[in-house]
């Protein structure tokens, strides 16, 4: 999502990572499946501080664009994107920072 508004400004996921976490693989109870917790906690340490560095530097008349993200009516502009990727993001690095 933060590509859409600020685009080039999000590092990339680990190699694979699109392939081992679909909907298809949600069900594998198999962790050798999937990355292991370290990989994991760099790629969401590195996500969270390029997402937080894109939402610093997003100037201000740019909150009320619309995203192109259709999930739902009420965020597709960057004000309310910007807004539940901060709560997503705080909340998540509450129990992982």
């Amino acid at each position: 999502m933060i590509e859409m508004v600020a685009p080039g400004s999000m590092p990339p996921l680990p190699d694979g990572f699109t392939e081992k976490y679909t909907k298809e693989t949600a069900a594998s109870d198999d962790p050798s499946s999937f990355a292991d917790k370290e990989t994991l906690l760099t790629a969401y340490r590195a996500q969270r501080q390029a997402t937080l560095a894109a939402l610093e530097g997003l100037d201000e008349a740019r909150l009320d664009e619309a995203t192109g993200v259709d999930y739902a009516d009420h965020r597709r502009h960057v004000s309310a994107a910007s807004r539940s990727l901060a709560h997503a993001l705080w909340t998540m690095g509450g129990r992982t920072a």
